[in-house]
């Protein structure tokens, strides 16, 4: 169970963000075996069990803007659902896979939904164990019980807007259909850690092995092990999470002012497998491409600068890293794009 949600660190992570974010000077290869154990071991967790989440500390407790950022998820999470139970009714009863497929986005989408609010209770039963504690004044205590009433409210809806679509979901399908979709089984343990983004930065474990320029060596080993050792259907699921500033893999990746020959590596690996994340844009409104301009134009206006006696290598390798994504973005558009990753 140690490889489960039950057990995190201060930051929110799981064992499995642990082993990535803080080996980051460890070469990626040796870390492989390791990965590989901590997914095997998580298909052996029974998540039908009720997990605590273990909580995660605020800089500041009472630090509001992050909390109300956190119940806009699950509100959004909520409208999903109900959006689905309006779409039921227009479906055919014929067209079973599309049915399928859409349940089951919303019954993990639910899953994940429920984990937040699991959460956000954690986080007022150790607030309120440090006001007992401190002694707070009483306005700190008022905040509290506003926080409780949100959550609980939420939580309430929740519960039955999920109900609502359950019923919706039973009544167009067979038993054996609705099962199928809606059970909790035992495996997809490794499957559950991949995907988790419950701490405050909503990184993954493949965010981490990317962050900021990744690992020192070793990046596609890893890459392939978290991205393989998971179900085909899946993978694009993994590769297109996004992070609380909405930054992709990529955004981390080539977050770096001096690329080196595993960043190549690592970038042919990762738009061989979703060529779209080079043109996603965050929450500033840039792409990955954007950054790496930005650094390219630093170290060339620099090199400028010195006449050409300093910072020659970094001008250099920032040029390349540039002339390489213009050629995958050249290659997309022209609808010639190897998608193998391996070239």
């Amino acid at each position: 169970n140690e490889v489960s949600s039950e057990l995190r660190d201060e930051r929110g992570y799981t064992v499995l963000h642990s082993l990535l974010a803080y080996n980051r000077t460890t070469d990626g290869e040796e870390l492989v075996p390791l990965v590989s154990a901590i997914l095997r071991a998580a298909e052996d967790v029974d998540f039908k069990a009720k997990f605590p989440l273990g909580r995660v500390e605020y800089d500041d407790i009472y630090h509001m803007k992050q909390f109300y950022s956190d119940i806009e998820e699950i509100k959004s999470d909520i409208a999903a659902i109900e959006s689905a139970t309006e779409k039921i009714v227009t479906v055919s009863q014929n067209d079973k896979t599309a049915l399928a497929l859409e349940a089951t986005k919303i019954f993990n989408r639910a899953e994940n939904c429920e984990r937040k609010i699991e959460l956000l209770q954690e986080e007022s039963s150790h607030i309120q164990k440090e006001l007992n504690e401190s002694k707070e004044e009483k306005k700190n205590t008022d905040d509290l019980s506003v926080r409780e009433e949100l959550v609980n409210n939420l939580q309430c809806k929740f519960s039955a807007e999920l109900k609502r679509y359950q019923e919706s979901l039973k009544e167009v399908t067979d038993e054996d259909l609705y099962a199928a979709m809606s059970t909790d089984r035992k495996s997809g343990g490794s499957s559950r850690l991949l995907l988790d983004q419950l701490n405050r930065a909503k990184w993954s474990p493949l965010h981490l092995v990317c962050l900021q320029g990744g690992f020192i060596h070793g990046k596609v080993p890893l890459l392939r092990v978290l991205l393989q050792e998971h179900p085909d259907s899946s993978r694009q699921q993994l590769l297109t999470l996004l992070d609380r500033q909405n930054r992709n893999v990529l955004h981390h990746l080539l977050e770096i002012s001096e690329p080196t020959d595993d960043t190549f590596r690592a970038l042919h690996y990762v738009i061989g497998r979703d060529y779209s994340l080079l043109l996603q844009k965050d929450d500033r409104g840039k792409t990955p491409l954007d950054y790496v301009f930005d650094h390219y134009y630093m170290h060339a206006s620099s090199f400028r600068r010195s006449n050409g006696h300093t910072g020659e290598a970094r001008y250099e390798k920032s040029y390349l890293l540039l002339k390489v994504l213009v050629g995958y973005l050249e290659r997309g558009e022209l609808g010639t794009y190897a998608t193998n990753g391996e070239e």
